[in-house]
């Protein structure tokens, strides 16, 4: 860890802060010296882990399985969904082929890499519904400017890819995976929008695209999930039929469901962080209880071994715990465990023994106290609780104070760094002229978790408005 020195203001230099809290927090190293790829360090990895045993335990408890398919496609696959090929050819980063043989891609996503095989294990309505996931990194030749986890050209995710015998069963599939994701960033801590995408801008191949966006200190959004209903588009140019039960041959309805593990994590670390380093709720903490032994000279068995006594103690009620009983200074160790987010510390020194107390401190306020050794887990058990809380209504509180209801052109202009509530009258055309001429923002979609009816005209140009949608400049 590099030595204790406050970070830059998270709220007016943001990219400064990020950049310094994943080389200080021994996150991420960039050094790997090829545009958009990093190196994901043990720091960043158990809580990468541990966001991805949150997503998979849900997806598998609600019947999914997983795969794992080969991360390069014949380029024959990804042509053969043309609306989809025309999304992603420009973003693919293709394998020369030897000669005789097929150009490759390696996967910017898995639809035409799977569904080949669906088309052969799917053959009547008893195959259905077949759910499907695998957990791995997908690649994407981005142009624009680079950010770790943020915006990649090599990023972490799951792909959940189902098939249903009818649009109804297939759009239940698309609420169950807007569910599983809720689940998720409430566990940590995480305030976030729902939209469903203009038609314009849906994944390619999708006839609807449900999207998660949350809020960064910057006032940009990130869009951290999605997930679509793909009808029959890609099950007729693959093939993927079935038997129904009069005998009929019919194509499957398909969903797809993306959640960034990556964007979930940089979410996590950019929403919660502070002028001291990383805040982490305990469900995302790899470290939830660090125990800090501060021992006398002398005394110093008697101090260790309370020490390991409040470990077991914790272990026991199934709290991720630590004891660091190394060389270093416990100032070191204090500033250490806050740099990278532990949510609690527990201090035992020779009073704490004698006076069988122990001293707390909590990452997320910053305040320590004393307890009763008696009352240990019961503390801990409270104050996780507590710590989730407290971070989710700051979450929410700074998305509440972010968006704001505008009227006009001349207010959305005037608007910085704000999630805009508006008017719109669902034109493309419209959408393009709003990014060109406010420097970035975008129609980001119409809220489903907190509908509007349309109160106006366009906000934009004054026609009649068709929808109410959220507008914002997105990573």
């Amino acid at each position: 860890m590099q030595p204790e020195r406050a970070l830059p203001d998270k709220e007016k230099q943001f990219s400064e802060w990020y950049s310094e809290i994943l080389e200080r927090a021994e996150l991420v190293d960039i050094r790997y010296n090829v545009k958009g790829f990093v190196v994901y360090r043990p720091n960043l990895m158990r809580i990468i882990n541990l966001i991805r045993n949150e997503l998979e335990s849900s997806l598998i408890s609600r019947g999914h399985q997983q795969v794992m398919f080969p991360i390069v496609i014949p380029m024959s696959y990804l042509r053969k969904e043309q609306e989809h090929v025309t999304g992603f050819e420009a973003e693919v980063f293709k394998i020369r082929a030897e000669e005789g043989e097929e150009e490759l891609a390696l996967r910017p996503t898995s639809e035409t890499a799977m569904y080949p095989m669906y088309a052969l294990w799917v053959h009547s309505y008893r195959d259905l519904p077949l759910k499907l996931f695998q957990t791995g990194t997908v690649y994407r030749k981005e142009t624009r400017a680079t950010k770790p986890l943020i915006r990649g050209r090599e990023f972490f995710w799951i792909e959940a890819h189902d098939a249903f015998e009818n649009k109804e069963q297939a759009l239940t599939q698309v609420i169950e995976d807007i569910e599983i994701t809720k689940e998720a960033l409430r566990k940590f801590g995480l305030a976030f929008i729902v939209v469903e995408r203009e038609e314009w801008d849906k994944f390619p191949g999708a006839e609807k695209t449900f999207a998660f966006d949350c809020l960064m200190p910057d006032g940009k959004v990130l869009q951290i999930a999605t997930t679509h209903y793909l009808g029959t588009k890609f099950s007729k140019p693959f093939e993927v039929i079935y038997l129904d039960r009069a005998g009929e041959k019919k194509n499957v309805h398909q969903t797809c469901f993306g959640p960034g593990i990556s964007r979930m994590a940089a979410a996590v670390i950019s929403i919660h962080g502070d002028e001291f380093g990383l805040v982490l709720p305990f469900d995302v903490a790899p470290i939830q209880v660090v125990i800090v032994p501060i021992p006398k000279e002398g005394k110093e068995k008697e101090v260790i071994a309370k020490a390991k006594e409040v470990e077991e103690r914790l272990e026991k009620i199934h709290i991720r715990t630590l004891v660091d009983a190394s060389d270093e200074r416990p100032g070191a160790k204090f500033y250490k465990y806050e740099l990278i987010g532990t949510p609690m510390r527990i201090e035992i020194g020779e009073r704490e023994v004698s006076e069988r107390k122990l001293t707390f401190f909590r990452r997320d306020i910053r305040k320590r106290w004393e307890v009763e050794e008696c009352e240990l887990e019961v503390e801990v058990l409270k104050h996780k609780e507590d710590i989730l809380k407290n971070l989710t209504n700051r979450s929410n509180e700074k998305l509440k104070n972010a968006i704001v209801r505008i009227n006009t052109k001349e207010e959305l202009k005037e608007s910085n760094n704000k999630i805009i509530l508006m008017n719109f009258c669902g034109n493309q055309q419209c959408a393009e002229r709003i990014k060109y001429d406010t420097k970035g923002y975008e129609v980001r979609g119409s809220r489903i978790d907190k509908p509007e009816d349309v109160w106006g005209p366009c906000a934009w140009c004054g026609s009649e408005a068709k929808k109410v949608v959220i507008a914002a400049r997105a990573y």
